[in-house]
C-alpha cells in the first residue's frame, strides 16, 4: 500500500520535469489498466469458480471460514445501529483527514517552506512513506505478540489506533519549532511511522467485529470516511 505511495512521490518530480505533468497519469494509469486485465482473468466470486485453487486451499479455506453458507442479503438497519460499527467509522474518517492532507501537501511544505528541489531530493521527500512501508510490517507483528498471549483483541486494537492518532499529532505538532530541514523530514518520518500501526487498529477491525459481512462493513467504512 505505501510502497505505491513510495513509487510516486519519487518518480512523479522527474516525470514531470522531463516530460510535463501529463506524463505522471500516463504512467501510472497504464500498469492500472494492465492490473485490471489480470483482475479480470484471475477473480473469482466462489472457491468453486476458482480451476486454479488447489484441494489442500480449498480446504484450509472452508475449514476456517465463519459460515459455509455465501451472504446473500446484508442485514444494513442492524449493523448501522451497532454502537461498535461507528467507532471505525469515526476512527476512519480521522485517519484519512490527515493521512491524505499530508499526501497532497507534503511536496508542497517540501518547495515552499524547506526550499527542496523535489527532483533532486528524492529519497528525503519519500522517507516518510518508507518509515511508514516499515512501520506497518512492524505494528502488525506488534499487534499480534500480546494478542498470542491472551491480550483481547479489542485491547491490543485501541493500543494501536492510539498510536497511530497520538503519535502523529504530536510529531507534526513539532515542526513548527524545527529550524532545518533535516529535522522536518525527521519528524514527518516519526509521524508517518506511528501513523502506520493504525494497519493493527482501524484497518483490521472490520474482520473482528463483522466477520460475515467484513467486505460489505470495510466498503461502507471507506465510503464514509
Amino acid at each position: 500500500m505505501y510502497l505505491g505511495s513510495v513509487t510516486g512521490l519519487a518518480f512523479s518530480p522527474f516525470l514531470i520535469h522531463q516530460f510535463r505533468w501529463p506524463s505522471v497519469f500516463y504512467s501510472f494509469g497504464s500498469p492500472g489498466t494492465v492490473w485490471f486485465a489480470l483482475w479480470l482473468n484471475k477473480a473469482h466470486s466462489s472457491l468453486l469458480e476458482d480451476t486454479q485453487l488447489r484441494p489442500q486451499e480449498k480446504k484450509l479455506i472452508v475449514t476456517n471460514c465463519i459460515s459455509k453458507q455465501p451472504v446473500k442479503t446484508i442485514p444494513w438497519r442492524l449493523i448501522l445501529s451497532n454502537p461498535p460499527v461507528w467507532a471505525p467509522i469515526a476512527s476512519h474518517f480521522c485517519h484519512n483527514c490527515g493521512t491524505f492532507i499530508l499526501f497532497t501537501w507534503m511536496p508542497i511544505y517540501y518547495k515552499q517552506v524547506l526550499k527542496f528541489n523535489l527532483t533532486e531530493s528524492g529519497l528525503l521527500c519519500v522517507l516518510p512513506w518508507l518509515t511508514m512501508a516499515f512501520s506497518a510490517n512492524l505494528g502488525g507483528w506488534i499487534a499480534d505478540t500480546p494478542v498470542s498471549k491472551g491480550l483481547s483483541v479489542t485491547t491490543v486494537c485501541k493500543i494501536m489506533q492510539s498510536i497511530g492518532f497520538v503519535g502523529p499529532a504530536f510529531f507534526l505538532t513539532q515542526l513548527s519549532h524545527v529550524n532545518s530541514p533535516a529535522m522536518a523530514v525527521l519528524f514527518m518520518a516519526r509521524s508517518q511511522g506511528t501513523d502506520a500501526f493504525s494497519q493493527s487498529g482501524l484497518y483490521s477491525n472490520h474482520q473482528d467485529i463483522a466477520p460475515r459481512y467484513s467486505i460489505s462493513f470495510s466498503s461502507l467504512v471507506l465510503s464514509m470516511s
